[in-house]
């Protein structure tokens, strides 16, 4: 499924960050935060810091993602993705 595919396209992207950083990703349209929290979950799992950000312009989307226990370590924003920043730099968008 579409889990799978982020996460393969995950350990392609790794080799590109500096070794010791934290891997920065943003999702844009990230509703109530299912996919980082996969991601969040993986990363865990190999030992990867992650820093996550969710972006959508939904804002009863971002309002119920803020209030998921298991999000409590991302970050979300309700903003048009084409008028949001993200700082700092992200490694993945």
């Amino acid at each position: 499924g579409g889990h799978r595919i982020t996460l393969k396209g995950l350990r392609r992207l790794l080799p590109f960050v500096p070794a010791g950083q934290v891997l920065r990703i943003t999702e844009i349209g990230c509703g109530d935060g299912n996919n980082l929290r996969i991601i969040q979950q993986w990363a865990a799992k190999q030992k990867i810091s992650v820093q996550l950000h969710g972006i959508d312009y939904n804002k009863a989307c971002i309002e119920y993602a803020r209030t998921v226990p298991k999000n409590k370590n991302i970050t979300f924003t309700c903003a048009d993705y084409r008028k949001a920043t993200a700082t700092p730099k992200q490694h993945i968008i």
